[in-house]
């Protein structure tokens, strides 16, 4: 038995040797980075008055822009949870596209090989079906049992848009920016593809469908979502620990061919030709919903748990914010409120 305290994502191999025979074992050790936390400033009161403090979790995000020309694109290894051939899914990411021609986005097929068994795009997959609108959906069978919803208007361009498409079974659903648009009825299951998931175009055939834009959030649930969970949370942070979720990528990373699954599938992706990594004008993404808070000192505060409290403090009070994340991973931070009193004298004429 040891203790191990990697820095970054470490595999460890462990040699056992018995009666001179050797065999190993891996195991992988994945590191969560530190919540950020703020207070907000520090602010100045009069004796004897409240002042609300509120703590907010910014979100350090890259996200990805590709060129819309060539092969260049992020491939993601197929793995039995991410066929998603079951009754029950939701997809979700952000895309801000520059035109409404027709583009694969998600594409978990191969053009030439096999058709895709499930897609997120603009206009359809393989087929322009709904030019200019954004189509979730999926095949039942290699070329055949087609089911996908379209939403009612064209895509907006230049501009970040949330896409959540969820299936139950019966329904597929398409939401954007966490409103319901479009409901179709569907049945069956996606088949069995054993290709790989595409992001940014199908490669087959010689490439086709090219998206020209950014994506930044994907997550893939082996749940479906309801549309309170969509609604609440389509613009935070949802940790890859989330029970649910099967595939998360961020595209965080700041440099190299890998982006990274930090969900505990860790399957990684890779990027393909040259695509850009971008720090600003990503999608925005808030804080994680699932994190908690505690207050102290308690004494002067309405309360010492959540998002908010309001302060009451009698001198300058220094207080300090404990947030706890989805992954277990915690951090404070300070905000001091300052209490000024204000004397008066009366003097005699």
């Amino acid at each position: 038995s040891v203790t191990a305290s990697p820095t970054v994502a470490t595999t460890y191999t462990v040699t056992g040797t018995t009666a001179g025979c050797n065999g190993t074992a891996t195991v992988t050790v994945a590191v969560n980075p530190l919540p950020s936390y703020t207070a907000g400033a520090n602010v100045a009161i009069c004796s004897g008055n409240s002042t609300p403090l509120t703590v907010s979790e910014p979100v350090a995000s890259g996200a990805i822009q590709l060129p819309g020309s060539g092969a260049n694109y992020i491939s993601i290894p197929t793995i039995a949870s991410l066929k998603l051939m079951t009754t029950n899914f939701t997809v979700s990411m952000w895309i801000y596209v520059t035109s409404t021609s027709h583009q694969n986005i998600l594409f978990h097929g191969l053009g030439c090989s096999t058709w895709a068994s499930w897609f997120l795009g603009i206009g359809g997959a393989e087929s322009n079906d709904y030019p200019g609108k954004v189509v979730f959906g999926y095949r039942t069978s290699n070329g055949g049992g087609m089911n996908q919803v379209a939403s009612p208007g064209n895509v907006s361009t230049n501009t970040w848009v949330h896409v959540t498409g969820t299936y139950d079974g019966s329904n597929l659903r398409l939401y954007l920016d966490g409103t319901l648009a479009s409901t179709v009825a569907a049945s069956g299951t996606p088949f069995n593809n054993s290709d790989n998931l595409y992001i940014g175009q199908d490669p087959g055939c010689g490439g086709r469908n090219i998206m020209n834009g950014r994506i930044d959030g994907l997550q893939i649930w082996n749940t479906t979502r309801s549309a309170s969970d969509i609604s609440t949370y389509y613009n935070q942070h949802v940790a890859a620990a989330t029970a649910g979720v099967i595939g998360s990528w961020a595209f965080d990373e700041s440099s190299g061919a890998t982006v990274i699954d930090s969900s505990t599938s860790a399957n990684n992706g890779t990027i393909v030709g040259s695509l850009t990594r971008i720090t600003s004008g990503t999608a925005p993404i808030l804080g994680s919903g699932t994190s908690t808070y505690s207050w102290a000192p308690a004494a002067t505060l309405s309360v010492s748990t959540g998002s908010s409290v309001v302060a009451t403090p009698t001198v300058t009070t220094t207080y300090t914010v404990t947030g706890t994340n989805g992954n277990g991973c915690v951090n404070m931070a300070m905000v001091t409120v300052s209490g000024w009193e204000s004397v008066y004298t009366a003097e005699a004429d």
